[in-house]
């Protein structure tokens, strides 16, 4: 066998090789578009056994009835059971109080800011009507949205306005309340009071470092702001000492001017003595008892 003759057989072996994997390759992409569209297919038909029929969920007229018909959801806004999902009606809109499972229906059925954050699952919006709606820190369920100081999810947030408290510290005082700084904020004062725990509720958001704790504020010292510690810790020991200075000198002059005026009553209590002396070339006449 020539050189040229064993060249030629390795080519011939080289391309056929090359076909092969060109057939195996268009083999498996015949297989994967077929798995793709059957995938598809299984997943529309789903689809379409999942969606609840519009008819059928438009026949029950209260929310415990809607939530046992299938894929159906109750807006207690507009009263009436819609087809949808947890995040909203499918068909139709609900502006306020959208219940996706049966424990929600419970959220309707309370009329007060404390009954409804105690109740699991439900949260008070002071704009809605009925304000008690099923939701989470994150707000309501389905598309209504609540601004965050109407957003109530723990009874300490009931009757507060956030929003009011204008300083870090006043603000993590309140339970239920936290603190998001402006840029730069290097004394607790320049920043936003929202309610939320962890973070800002009702969708609200952050950009910088969130507080929730009076500890967490700019400069706090001990709980107290930086200038608060400063007075407190140099100002008010200095003046309390110039005033202990003041009162021990006040203190050490009355007692002076006490031993002073005892001295002088002292010398005039005391009998004034007159001595006669003799005068130089003079002698005292005897007396004479006559």
């Amino acid at each position: 066998v020539t050189r040229q003759e064993v060249t030629r057989q390795e080519v011939t072996r080289q391309e056929v090789t090359r076909r092969k994997a060109e057939e195996k390759l268009q083999v498996d992409m015949k297989t994967t578009s077929l798995i793709a569209t059957a995938t598809a297919l299984l997943f529309l038909s789903l689809c379409c056994l999942c969606t609840a029929d519009p008819a059928e969920c438009s026949q029950n007229t209260d929310c415990k009835s809607c939530m046992a018909s299938g894929e159906c959801g109750w807006c207690e806004y507009s009263r009436s059971c819609l087809a949808g999902t947890v995040s909203g009606p499918t068909t139709g809109t609900c502006n306020q109080g959208w219940a996706i499972a049966e424990s929600d229906c419970n959220c309707f059925a309370q009329y007060s800011c404390g009954s409804c954050t105690e109740t699991s699952g439900c949260a008070w919006c002071s704009a809605f009507y009925p304000s008690c709606v099923p939701g989470t820190e994150s707000g309501p369920k389905g598309t209504a949205i609540c601004a965050n100081d109407d957003w109530n999810t723990q009874p300490s947030q009931c009757g507060i306005s956030c929003s009011s408290f204008d300083s870090c510290a006043s603000c993590t005082e309140q339970e239920g309340c936290g603190w998001c700084p402006q840029n730069y904020d290097d004394d607790g004062w320049a920043g936003t009071c929202m309610k939320g725990t962890n973070s800002p509720s009702a969708g609200a958001v952050c950009n910088h470092m969130w507080a929730q704790y009076t500890s967490s504020c700019a400069n706090i010292i001990f709980g107290m702001n930086v200038v608060v510690f400063a007075l407190a810790v140099v100002t008010l020991p200095a003046v309390v000492l110039i005033a202990i200075v003041v009162a021990v000198a006040v203190g050490v002059r009355r007692a002076r001017a006490k031993r002073l005026y005892a001295t002088l009553n002292g010398r005039a209590a005391e009998p004034h003595t007159v001595t006669a002396t003799a005068q130089p070339g003079y002698s005292a006449m005897p007396t004479s008892n006559q």
